[in-house]
């Protein structure tokens, strides 16, 4: 009986570490570096993934890594720290946090920045409808505020308001 107890401890324990470090895929969004469009892109990471909130959010930080297909416009300053969905409103809410020093960046790169986010967030959770970014502490944006309501059609960012 000891011997069987052995076996199946030893057999969950092997799972949990199987999961735990098996290599899972998330998708994000790049910038083509030919077109300037965005590109989808997954990504391997290694990370237990419980729900799509998560997906999202280790996506959004894989964001600012290197690609062969292109770039991204994501400081690496900028770190995310949570995704909430809202399944009622359709509301996918990206919490994050600016560590870096603000720069001056026009309003079309702020707005690819933001797009690159709410694609990469689209992507992990197909459902989200609208979408907002808040900050704890500065926020990297100088020309759009990102606290209002947002969706997205095709590489446009439609203000939905507050």
């Amino acid at each position: 009986m000891r011997k069987y107890t052995l076996f199946i401890l030893l057999v969950a324990i092997a799972l949990i570490i199987a999961y735990i470090f098996y290599p899972k895929t998330v998708k994000r969004t790049i910038i083509d570096n030919k077109t300037l469009n965005n590109v989808d892109e997954s990504v391997k990471i290694i990370a237990p993934i419980t729900s799509k909130e998560s997906l999202a959010l280790n996506a959004l930080n894989k964001l600012y890594d290197s690609s062969e297909k292109g770039f991204s416009e994501i400081p690496k300053e900028l770190k995310f720290t949570k995704v909430e969905y809202d399944k009622k409103d359709s509301v996918a809410t990206v919490y994050a946090r600016f560590d870096g020093t603000k720069e001056s960046l026009s309003s079309f790169q702020e707005s690819k920045m933001l797009l690159q986010i709410f694609n990469t967030v689209k992507l992990n959770i197909p459902e989200a409808k609208k979408f907002r970014i808040i900050f704890s502490g500065d926020s990297p944006f100088t020309e759009l505020r990102t606290d209002l309501l947002f969706t997205i059609e095709d590489e446009n960012l439609i203000v939905l308001g507050e």
